[in-house]
């Protein structure tokens, strides 16, 4: 049985953590009463042999970030940079159980050491609720100096309705996409390097608009943003009336991934039937987890960091807030 899930709150936020995984939701009440709800929960209740997915949701810590992709499935010089399969999609963190520091009615603080032979020696997490969402602090210290890819990892709710929420990026150096397809129901063109998500190219040919979602048909895309001017992504919510903003400190974490679900995974647990949309500010090579993140991989020879460097005497402090306004 899961443990309970931690609840705190200021004014009309209610913020819930679950302890495994230190995965948080929220929802602020509107002045009429409404309930504006930004983060994503799944549709499944459990997910039998994966350490992250039957728990998934919301937004959590990602050290390392990323998973071993299937070597065969990389084109060179990718493939040659592809290490053992990852025990941990996502890290260690994402699937095992914190403990709870201390907490008051607004604010939680949690911890986990992980095991001895990791580089990492262990992290916690410092949970605020603010008058319009949360504040979140996570702090990394490792056993000996390290590279790793890390990551946040705010998934985001969508309404039902195709179009009717439009996402609203800061300007980039570039837009890339994966150098192969996230999953076949992708239809951008792999490997491809552009500049506006409104013109997305398309591995047919021509461009699609990604910014107003949920897309047409059944659909997994993947995009990385290089080196965003400004650490801010907003998601305007039409349908429920409500703007999401998701903001971080860009010290440590240089790009961000844009994870566009789209109904686009037949299989269990997804059963087709899931629409979300991560916002994942990280210093990776994609989800292609630490060996090809550390690696001279294609995206570090066009200058893009995937690891970021951490030292047993100055642990990496990661500060983001999400936060949720009503419109109009």
């Amino acid at each position: 049985m899961a443990p309970p899930d931690l609840v705190i709150h200021r004014a009309t936020t209610a913020v819930t953590i679950a302890t495994t995984g230190a995965m948080v939701t929220f929802t602020v009440t509107r002045a009429d009463g409404g309930v504006m709800d930004p983060l994503f929960r799944p549709h499944w209740t459990q997910a039998p042999g994966d350490p992250l997915l039957g728990h998934m949701r919301g937004d959590f810590l990602c050290v390392p970030f990323g998973m071993q992709p299937d070597p065969q499935r990389l084109p060179e010089p990718w493939r040659a940079h592809a290490g053992s399969p990852t025990a941990w999609p996502h890290g260690y963190a994402a699937a095992h159980e914190w403990q709870v520091v201390a907490a008051t009615d607004s604010r939680a603080h949690l911890a986990l050491k992980y095991p001895q032979e990791d580089d990492v020696a262990s992290v916690t997490c410092l949970v605020v609720a603010l008058e319009d969402g949360i504040e979140v602090t996570d702090t990394i210290t490792v056993r000996r100096a390290a590279r790793l890819p890390l990551g946040l990892h705010p998934i985001l709710r969508l309404p039902t309705e195709v179009g009717a929420a439009r996402l609203v990026l800061p300007g980039a150096r570039s837009l890339r996409t994966q150098p192969v397809p996230p999953e076949p129901s992708s239809l951008l063109k792999a490997g491809a390097v552009f500049h506006d998500l409104a013109a997305a190219p398309l591995a047919a040919g021509g461009t699609d608009d990604l910014t107003h979602l949920p897309l047409a048909g059944a659909r997994e895309e993947i995009i990385l943003i290089d080196s965003p001017a400004e650490p801010l992504i907003r998601l305007i919510n039409e349908a429920e009336r409500y703007e999401v903003s998701v903001e971080w400190d860009a010290r440590h974490l240089r790009s961000c991934m844009l994870w566009v679900s789209n109904r686009g995974r037949p299989f269990a647990p997804w059963d087709g039937r899931n629409t979300c949309l991560g916002v994942e500010p990280v210093t990776a090579a994609f989800d292609y987890g630490t060996a090809i993140s550390r690696a001279d991989n294609p995206l570090t020879q066009d200058g893009i960091a995937t690891t970021a460097t951490i030292s047993p005497a100055r642990p990496v402090v990661l500060r983001h807030r999400i936060r949720v306004t009503p419109l109009p």
